[in-house]
């Protein structure tokens, strides 16, 4: 009972001031966003209005959050959000960019269909081994994009959240900035663990570990649910404004939570064409669960007003 009291006298408030609709809102964004990515999962050439529908519900879901995590002691000036939108914008529609302008397939010369990836286009616009090299730099080039970007999330809301810490530019040099820049490093971790592999070992090596069934089956939770995990709790401590023993709970919360959608099993279940509707809604009201709870503890963290007044 003493639980259930808890929650509800935490919840009131939240449900009072409009932020639990808030959190409701970036949720559904997300969901529409991830749903979007679902649809069109088969073709890695989107048109502007398909890739749109991923990118726009994202990158504006992350406006709201921020908008709901804002400090009140600071006027709600337009540019952090729209530093926000734009960073989370530009990482989304990346690689429909890069395919839309470097196709995988096009026309030659001659006017036949040719792809970029098939053995023998030597004599089309693109190459396979120009085009090739073109995908390697866009993923590298993706890396540096990806850590800004992170860079620019995470230091918005942190500003947002707790803009006192900005006051003094002196203050900035402390261990909640080693905490940001080792955070936005960890949100990288998927993609350049691949690139070493690729320099290691080359193509074949690649080869090799895709066709290691029972070690890729870990990859998602080791590479990328891991350190997105971490680095989430790393920034959370540092947007934390509340001092009491709570925050310990939501910082486990957020780390168990985000590791969710990297089981092996819970991938497996729905990212197929065989999928049944329930399978495929069961992934998408979990993944649901996963935002709103990361939102919600966000929130939770950032605002003194829901735990501890």
């Amino acid at each position: 009972m003493a639980v259930k009291q808890k929650i509800c006298e935490t919840l009131h408030p939240m449900t009072k001031d409009g932020g639990l609709l808030f959190i409701f809102l970036a949720t559904l964004l997300v969901t529409v966003s991830i749903y979007s990515s679902y649809v069109f999962r088969l073709s890695l050439w989107w048109p502007w209005h398909k890739a749109l529908l991923i990118v726009v519900p994202y990158a504006f879901a992350w406006v709201v959050v921020a908008w709901i995590i804002t400090d009140k002691s600071i006027l709600r000036k337009p540019y952090p959000y729209i530093a926000i939108f734009v960073a989370l914008f530009f990482e989304k529609i990346y690689w429909a960019l890069f395919f839309n302008i470097f196709p995988v397939t096009y026309r030659t010369a001659s006017g036949a269909i040719g792809d970029a990836l098939a053995m023998g286009s030597r004599n089309s616009a693109f190459p396979t081994v120009e085009w090739l090299n073109l995908l390697q730099n866009a993923n590298d080039l993706f890396i540096v994009v990806e850590f800004i970007v992170a860079i620019v999330l995470f230091v918005g809301l942190w500003y947002l959240a707790r803009p006192k810490d900005f006051e003094r530019l002196g203050s900035l040099k402390s261990r909640k900035t080693i905490l940001i820049i080792i955070a936005a490093i960890l949100m990288t971790v998927p993609l350049w663990i691949w690139r070493a592999i690729a320099e290691i070992g080359g193509p074949r090596l690649i080869s090799e570990l895709i066709m290691n069934a029972s070690w890729i089956d870990w990859y998602s939770l080791l590479f990328y649910g891991l350190p997105i995990a971490i680095a989430m709790v790393f920034f959370a401590f540092v947007i934390t404004n509340i001092k009491s023993r709570a925050k310990y709970g939501l910082y486990l919360l957020i780390f168990v939570v985000l590791l969710i959608p990297y089981v092996p099993i819970f991938g497996y279940m729905n990212w197929i064409i065989s999928s049944s509707m329930i399978t495929v809604f069961s992934y998408f009201f979990i993944f649901a669960v996963v935002y709103f709870l990361l939102f919600l503890s966000l929130l939770l963290l950032s605002k003194t007003k829901y735990i501890e007044q």
